[in-house]
């Protein structure tokens, strides 16, 4: 149900974000926006997974952003992970905060397992351990494209893929237990 709820949910951003750009290229008249320096986001479709993720992000020169970007979850199952990174991200085509861009990401994430998650045995036997925290440093990387949307560009699209790796040591029961954790980004927002 939620997998049908999510496609759904990605189709409508795409086809309005389609028929925004074909109203554009038609030659109706539109005024001039003016210049968006800032825009901030947020994946609307995560929230119904219970998962919170957000970015800002601040032009510094026509080609280079930067930013920062946020992520948390209160899923018991996926040990309450919560994520920070700052991101410099480089837009080839000269216009930052639209189109397409490569961004660097580098920051910290922070899990826990629960309590009684695991055994630990020992020479009296076994008995489910405590709750771990873990945090660890992360680098990564992230294509996206981003469009500004409306007759002034106030409303923001994004769509992006990317990779993060973990750094440091994995523990025995480390709730980071992977070493390289894909992303995705499919979030709406609005310039300023």
């Amino acid at each position: 149900m939620r997998a049908r709820l999510l496609a759904g949910s990605l189709a409508l951003t795409l086809a309005a974000t389609l028929q925004a750009q074909a109203v554009d290229s038609l030659g109706t008249s539109v005024k001039k926006a003016p210049p968006r320096r800032t825009v901030i986001t947020f994946n609307p479709f995560a929230a119904l997974a219970e998962y919170f993720a957000g970015d800002v992000e601040t032009k510094v020169s026509p080609t280079v952003s930067l930013g920062v970007g946020f992520s948390t979850t209160g899923i018991e199952d996926y040990n309450n992970y919560t994520a920070l990174e700052a991101k410099v991200r480089y837009y080839p085509a000269e216009e930052a905060l639209k189109g397409f861009s490569v961004a660097g990401t580098v920051g910290v994430a922070t899990a826990r397992t629960e309590a009684g998650r695991f055994e630990t045995c020992g020479s009296f036997g076994c008995s489910p351990s405590a709750s771990e925290r873990a945090t660890r440093g992360t680098i990564g990387t992230e294509l996206s494209y981003q469009w500004l949307l409306g007759p002034t560009d106030r409303f923001v699209t994004v769509i992006g893929l990317g990779v993060k790796r973990f750094l440091g040591k994995e523990g025995e029961f480390d709730p980071i237990n992977i070493p390289i954790l894909p992303t995705a980004r499919i979030n709406i927002g609005f310039a300023f």
